[in-house]
């Protein structure tokens, strides 16, 4: 491992990087804010504000642990204060992801504006720490843990735009986007792939007998059981009150079929609990349409829609395929 020696600046030299630090603090955080909307992720935008704030440092090493990192980071990056042993025995520490020591490290909390801790800006120093930079060190902390906060802000409003709010699942705007994606990819690649149309049986009977509050339990329970059940790159919206629909890529009817058998079943068996000591039990008809058998997002919504009025029509609780 690579030795280094006490690299303390002089006092002018402290100083102009403390000055300059303060200077340099707006534009980095407002270039920061700038990527955070043009949609780039915090991984990518806060070592790019560390690398910047080290250039004002003498010979410091930046890292920052998240919240849901503490747990997992280098024996620094928990600490809230100064992490250094007796000056004789002159303790070193591995700056995590580089390969230099460090003599002593302090830990500057980020806060969120409601008081929550989201994470630690762990400054790693070579040489001796410099108490002087503490006070533009806590303000670093506070710039990023503001930016944390508006990626998080932007993130749950794009997850708004998208999800619906009860079930989680995508909206309907967002889940016909996917179609059209998936549409032109299985014409591109020459691949099937299926389309679902869901419908919970008598759910009106549901919320008449048992309130509005029972029935946003089952319409929940449903989209977990979905989730459960479909694999991460099958798209799962909620399109009506009662509706879902799903896109499953390479995927034939005969395989869509055989799952959304499965569905029935395990949506038969569920018990959903409501006022402690009612349980309410539902049932869901299944329509199929697949690609290539119709080639635009109108035909496999509307045979899939064609296919769910048959399973209605014909006792509730079962699968409908069309076909060409």
């Amino acid at each position: 491992m690579k030795k280094t020696g006490d690299l303390s600046r002089s006092e002018p030299e402290a100083e102009s990087g403390r000055n300059g630090l303060l200077k340099a603090l707006p534009l980095l955080m407002m270039e920061a804010l700038s990527s955070i909307q043009r949609g780039e992720h915090l991984t990518g935008i806060l070592p790019a504000v560390l690398r910047e704030v080290e250039k004002y440092l003498p010979a410091a090493r930046c890292r920052l642990h998240l919240a849901d990192e503490l747990l997992c980071a280098q024996p620094l990056s928990a600490a809230a204060g100064r992490v250094s042993g007796p000056r004789s025995q002159r303790p070193r520490w591995l700056v995590p992801g580089s390969g230099c020591e460090a003599r002593a490290g302090e830990g500057f909390p980020l806060y969120s504006s409601a008081g929550k801790l989201s994470g630690t800006l762990q400054v790693y120093w070579q040489g001796a720490p410099d108490p002087t930079f503490a006070p533009v060190l806590h303000l670093v902390a506070r710039v990023l843990a503001a930016l944390v906060e508006h990626f998080c802000f932007c993130a749950q409003l794009s997850r708004n735009a998208s999800h619906d709010d009860l079930t989680g699942l995508f909206n309907r705007s967002i889940f016909f986007e996917f179609l059209e994606a998936e549409l032109n990819k299985a014409a591109r690649t020459g691949t099937a792939f299926s389309v679902m149309m869901m419908d919970l049986d008598h759910f009106k009977a549901i919320n008449d007998r048992y309130g509005h509050a029972a029935g946003d339990q089952v319409l929940k329970h449903f989209a977990e059981l979905l989730r459960s059940l479909l694999r991460k790159s099958d798209i799962i919206g909620r399109i009506g009150g009662e509706e879902f629909a799903v896109i499953l890529p390479d995927t034939h009817r005969q395989a869509a079929a055989a799952l959304a058998g499965e569905i029935l079943r395990r949506t038969a068996a569920l018990e959903v609990l409501h006022d402690r000591d009612t349980l309410v039990r539902f049932t869901v008809s299944i329509g199929i349409s697949a690609y290539p058998d119709f080639a635009n997002v109108n035909a496999l919504m509307s045979q899939a829609d064609k296919a769910l009025y048959r399973a209605k029509k014909n006792g509730r609780n079962r699968v409908e395929v069309c076909q060409e």
